[in-house]
């Protein structure tokens, strides 16, 4: 495993090489002793049954190689002071998954040492949220599939997330380990509590670069969504989906949105056309990104805006429906206004 630090990112990789090598050497010589049941000098000479043998121990072999390939994937952790976020990134025959968090919302990250079946000494680290939801850096002998959303489970969305980091500011464990494999992870978690106040204390006027007319145009239809500065501690959107109806421009979606301040996070108020009023709790920000989360409603979970630009705005909304991944995003693109007042 490696980790260093450059700039305000920290990196952490894992990648098995000696057991892919390993893995890719079984296969070799599975390849090897099949090919020999057919293509050795004495081949001809082989009886049946010696040939299906060694055919069955280089099937064997190749199974065990791709075994090995297939369950250690190699993961990559990176810890971005600067942004406020962390991801972990596991790839490998198995699957190829990515977990994004807030670094606001790490409680420990544990450095934690064990021993392998020769008594050589293992490090694994362990990221844990308040809720005490863990996600490993390092793929474990058992596979994990690990959603920060899941400590919204304990059913207090925003409560948990908020207590904790006023009193603990992110915490550093070392269980076990070398003070200098430690001391990185110590220098980037030791400024969770800088990365988390930063985003704490962004009110509304945070968002002040969503104001304005958005809009984007397609073959569907043209969407709308309109935010007002930010002011009293609100701001307001109001949105609209256009369609080609029978001829006809209608209008097929509208929602009416309202951004405060509650207990120290953003909420995202919102009444969609035929649905009732929901809110969606912050969970990340930064000065040009905000997402807001509900991961009780059926879909969306998630809300997202990011900018691009001084003229673009990256709306998306996903989650799950009955388990399964699916998104909607939106490419806006900066409009006048003035234009929306004129008289056609």
């Amino acid at each position: 495993m490696r980790v260093r630090q450059i700039g305000a990112v920290l990196h952490v990789r894992d990648t098995p090489g000696c057991l892919w090598f390993l893995g890719l050497w079984f296969i070799a010589g599975a390849t090897l002793c099949i090919a020999s049941a057919f293509l050795a000098s004495n081949a001809s000479t082989l009886a049946w049954w010696e040939r299906l043998l060694i055919i069955g121990i280089g099937t064997g072999c190749g199974a065990a190689g791709v075994f090995v390939l297939y369950t250690t994937p190699a993961t990559i952790a990176r810890f971005d002071r600067g942004t406020g976020r962390g991801e972990i990134i596991v790839r490998g025959l198995r699957r190829r998954e990515r977990t994004l968090f807030a670094l606001d919302d790490a409680r420990f990250v544990d450095i934690v040492e064990s021993r392998d079946s020769d008594g050589d000494a293992m490090f694994q680290i362990r990221v844990s949220d308040s809720s005490r939801s863990v996600a490993f850096v390092q793929d474990p002998a058992v596979p994990w599939r690990y959603h920060w959303a899941l400590r919204y489970d304990a059913g207090t969305p925003s409560a948990n997330a908020a207590s904790w980091t006023g009193r603990m500011g992110g915490t550093m464990r070392v269980v076990r380990a070398g003070a200098g494999f430690g001391l990185l992870m110590i220098v980037a978690v030791g400024s969770l509590s800088a990365a988390g106040a930063a985003s704490r204390a962004g009110g509304v006027e945070t968002l002040a670069w969503l104001t304005g007319c958005w809009q984007q145009t397609g073959a569907r239809g043209t969407s709308e969504e309109h935010w007002t500065r930010p002011a009293g501690g609100t701001m307001l959107g109001v949105s609209r989906t256009v369609r080609k109806v029978a001829d006809r421009d209608t209008t097929t979606e509208y929602e009416f949105a309202r951004v405060f301040a509650r207990d120290g996070k953003l909420v995202y108020g919102v009444l969609p056309s035929g649905q009732r009023y929901t809110e969606f709790v912050q969970t990340e920000l930064s000065d040009s990104s905000v997402s807001f989360g509900n991961p009780s409603h059926d879909f969306p979970q998630f809300v997202r805006y990011a900018r691009r630009g001084s003229d673009s705005v990256i709306a998306r909304i996903d989650g799950t429906i009955q388990g399964r991944a699916r998104a909607v995003e939106y490419k806006y693109a900066r409009m006048s206004c003035a234009a929306q007042t004129a008289i056609r």
